[in-house]
């Protein structure tokens, strides 16, 4: 420190005597020696501070290669972001308390159940798109979606293929998420027609607003059949299609089912052709919020009953559904379902039990909702389902209503 401190000293004696014309006592060597004469030149005098610096050979392609390395390692980087940014991933948990009455044809009659826990991965680039999703419940863990599609880039009408596992293009309850629909379950309608929504195949389309068109090719049996687990029953495949518009206020569609299903037993192959029209429109009527009213019929032939398949009978169903939005978080609406599991045959009451209505009586449902949206992630959903049995005779409606609260959380 005393020599850091005695060559401050000296410094700022040579910086004064400049300033003052060399008038200053001069600096004394270090060695004792005679100091040096102002103003002479010095052999070992040290560069100006704004003197260039130059870089070796060496130095500069030193410099080189690190510059290199940085470039091919920001390349890496952006590669990855690149990539990373094409994937999407999104699921939702659906946790359950329900209370049933006790004719209700429910497995649980008052208890807690995880009814889905979806996780889902979307990889999407400008040719190709890959779709994953599967359901995790204390039932196990299933797969929903697997689907590859191509995408052609040439045309406004952005038409695709897509192979694999995928819903139905039928109507407008089988492709909604069930994530988005305001009651816990789809109609009765549609789970007899449609068991699970999906089917492995290949489907074509295209969407050029305001129109969206896609028809596909399907083994027919879905993944909820009990008795055809991934498989195929027979050799012909299913048809199925829709054509739908959508000019944001009002939306509806067309849909077509024609295919053929084998029945063991019988030995016999029996149609498995539906129809279907579906309509919603939203308006703001009340100044509450949107009111949303959608409505939707299907009639067909063959249609699944307690995950097997009714051969060669036809029924028939719809549903209406009414929602009014109440501010920013909070739905409230009312839906009215009908199924017909026998068109043509009359109501009756069951030989074996003359209290009981047929199962083949027409049942319609109206069910109550309310939704609260805690946030964009998490909502809070109570439903109260009323199933009314036709009756006939002696036959008296079954007491099978439903309560459910359900608590979503997604991303």
């Amino acid at each position: 420190m005393r020599t850091l401190a005695m060559g401050l000293l000296v410094m700022t004696g040579a910086w004064a005597q400049t300033q003052d014309g060399g008038t200053g006592p001069a600096p004394s060597e270090p060695d004792g020696g005679p100091a040096q004469a102002a103003g002479a030149p010095s052999s070992e005098a040290a560069p100006a501070a704004d003197a260039p610096t130059y870089c070796t050979q060496d130095q500069m392609e030193a410099a080189k290669a690190r510059l290199v390395s940085l470039e091919e390692q920001l390349s890496e980087t952006k590669s990855s972001l690149s990539s990373m940014s094409k994937l999407k991933l999104s699921g939702y948990v659906q946790g359950r308390f329900q209370y049933a009455d006790d004719s209700q044809p429910a497995t649980v009659k008052d208890g807690f159940s995880v009814r889905r826990g979806r996780l889902k991965g979307t990889y999407k680039t400008d040719w190709a798109q890959l779709v994953l999703q599967v359901d995790a419940t204390p039932r196990g863990v299933t797969l929903k979606d697997a689907e590859a599609t191509l995408f052609e880039p040439w045309t406004p009408l952005k038409l695709f293929l897509t192979v694999g596992q995928m819903k139905w293009p039928f109507g407008y309850e089988v492709v909604q998420s069930s994530s988005d629909r305001e009651l816990p379950e789809r109609t009765r309608m549609v789970r007899a027609f449609a068991p699970g929504e999906r089917d492995r195949g290949f489907k074509l389309g295209f969407k050029a607003k305001p129109f969206d068109v896609s028809v596909g090719v399907f083994d027919g049996n879905g993944t909820d059949d009990r008795a055809f687990v991934g498989v195929d029953n027979g050799r012909e495949k299913d048809v199925v299609g829709r054509a739908c518009v959508d000019f944001g206020t009002f939306s509806g569609g067309v849909s077509g089912w024609w295919g053929k299903t084998y029945n063991p037993s019988e030995l016999i192959h029996h149609p498995r052709n539906r129809i279907g029209a579906d309509a919603q429109l939203e308006l703001d009527l009340l100044g509450l919020g949107r009111t949303a009213l959608k409505g939707e019929f299907i009639a067909g032939t063959t249609y699944s009953s307690g995950g097997r398949e009714v051969f060669g009978q036809t029924a028939l169903g719809w549903y209406l559904l009414l929602v009014q939005n109440v501010g920013q978080n909070h739905q409230i609406g009312a839906r009215v379902d009908f199924f017909d599991p026998a068109t043509g045959t009359p109501d009756g009451v069951d030989p074996a039990s003359p209290e009981k209505p047929l199962p083949t009586n027409g049942i319609t449902t109206l069910g109550l909702v309310g939704v609260h949206h805690v946030n964009g992630n998490l909502k809070l959903t109570a439903a109260y389902e009323i199933p009314m049995t036709a009756t006939a005779g002696s036959a008296t409606d079954p007491a099978d209503n439903l309560f459910t609260l359900q608590l979503q959380a997604r991303f």
